[in-house]
């Protein structure tokens, strides 16, 4: 029913009609607790990804254990566009904080620097706005960590020799350039000397449009030993078109996914190893600042520590810290980012 209601939240913005929810008013500067708690927008990319649903899950916990209201609404064709109208629309709504996976970083830089100058902090996951348009960035884990360890992984499954390819989400998404240009650099190793990464395609985070790219990339390169799905709509996207080329284990993948959503590509061995860090705890740690961002208790600063209520699969101990990261901009680090395969997926996903 909440999905339903956000699209058709997106389909009345498009339409140009103002769409009212309840929560905290404000009058500028700090904001006001409603009664009950504060109203948190969720602003993923865009609606009805495993991945981001699993997101939302995590920051509905939060939001619950603070007595926060937290609603979700994204453009339905994943656009940069899509979400500007969406956070203006919040931004005249005066809800109390925003948390975004942005699109484009420094695209809706402006319109999240207008959130923040109209007194609603802004907290950027899993793909960051410019530093200027936020209070913080949670980050699932370090750009260079993930780029590398998926261009460790598929020199290790093709044995360091031929050619790849890498699925992307969209050329500007800020997390995805980043972990790209980690991939170019691992590949630069001696042991890469035999492998060719031999183009990047861009699905724009849609599952038919990426499964699309997927068989003309098997199409274009007869002699490809791998595919690296560069997010969780890429990498299975390549795993439904390499099945269906009937090449399953001899045309490798590796990549991001959710565990319950490439359980079965695993086990049949079309994916050999994918990454990805806990979803819902990503969701919880962003949701639980933005909350804190509201009451006073966080505002980014380096060094800053915000703990959160429960333990994660990154701290121990629930807390975290501002730190500065590999591009000068400070951020909380979520934490490594997770390594399955046959040994765990089971495990993994009958819990997300």
């Amino acid at each position: 029913m909440k999905k339903l209601l956000s699209v058709l939240v997106i389909i009345l913005l498009a339409a140009g009609v103002s769409v009212v929810f309840a929560g905290g008013a404000k009058e500028g500067g700090a904001p006001k607790k409603a009664e009950g708690g504060y109203t948190l927008a969720w602003v993923p990319k865009g609606l009805g990804h495993p991945y981001f649903i699993s997101c939302y899950d995590g920051a509905k916990e939060a939001a619950e254990e603070y007595g926060d209201e937290i609603f979700e609404v994204g453009p339905d064709d994943w656009s940069v566009e899509g979400q500007i109208l969406v956070i203006e629309s919040l931004i005249d709504q005066k809800v109390d904080a925003i948390g975004i996976a942005a699109n484009d970083k420094d695209a809706l830089a402006p319109v999240c620097k207008k959130a923040m100058e109209a007194g609603i902090p802004v907290v950027a996951w899993d793909a960051a706005v410019d530093q200027s348009a936020r209070v913080t960035f949670v980050n699932q884990a370090s750009f260079e960590g993930i780029g590398r360890g998926l261009a460790a992984a598929m020199g290790e499954v093709i044995d360091y020799e031929g050619e790849i390819t890498v699925l992307s989400a969209t050329p500007q998404a800020p997390n995805q350039r980043k972990w790209l240009s980690w991939v170019y650099e691992e590949l630069k190793a001696p042991k890469y000397k035999n492998v060719k990464l031999v183009d990047v395609v861009y699905g724009d985070d849609m599952t038919e449009k990426s499964y699309d790219k997927a068989l003309g990339l098997i199409k274009a390169y007869p002699n490809l030993k791998g595919i690296i799905g560069l997010s969780a709509v890429a990498c299975p996207a390549a795993c439904a078109a390499v099945t269906d080329k009937g090449l399953s284990g001899e045309l490798k993948v590796v990549g991001f996914g959710i565990p319950s959503t490439m359980k079965d590509y695993v086990l049949e061995g079309t994916c050999q190893k994918f990454l990805l860090w806990n979803t819902m705890d990503l969701g919880y740690v962003a949701a639980t600042i933005m909350h804190k961002c509201c009451t006073g208790e966080f505002d980014g600063k380096l060094g800053e520590k915000v703990k959160m209520g429960r333990a994660t699969m990154g701290e121990s101990d629930g807390e975290y810290e501002v730190i500065v990261g590999e591009d000068g901009d400070p951020y909380v680090l979520l934490g490594p980012p997770m390594v399955f395969d046959k040994s765990n997926i089971e495990k993994w996903a009958a819990i997300f």
